[in-house]
C-alpha cells in the first residue's frame, strides 16, 4: 500500500497505528529497523490530537527527513 502511495514519486509513505509506524517505505539505514518507532512527538500532537496536519523536519532511525503527516479518518 504505502508502495502505491508513493508511486511515481520520490516520496515515502508510512502508515501508522496510534504514534507507532506499522507499515512504511522508509529506507532502513545501517539496518535499523523503522517499523514499531515512533512518530515524532510534535507531529503526534499535531496529528492525533490537535487533528491537524503537520508539516516540518523530524528524524526516522537518525535520518532527517521533510514531513507532513495527516489524520485518517
Amino acid at each position: 500500500m504505502v508502495d502505491r502511495i508513493a508511486a511515481g514519486t520520490e516520496f515515502v509513505a508510512t502508515i501508522f497505528l496510534g504514534d507507532v509506524r506499522v507499515c512504511s517505505n522508509v529506507p532502513s539505514p545501517g539496518g535499523q529497523p523503522v517499523l514499531g518507532t515512533a512518530l515524532d512527538p510534535q507531529a503526534a500532537y499535531s496529528v492525533l490530537t490537535r487533528k491537524q496536519p503537520y508539516f516540518g523536519r523530524v528524524f526516522v532511525s537518525g535520518t532527517g527527513y521533510l514531513a507532513a503527516y495527516a489524520p485518517m479518518y
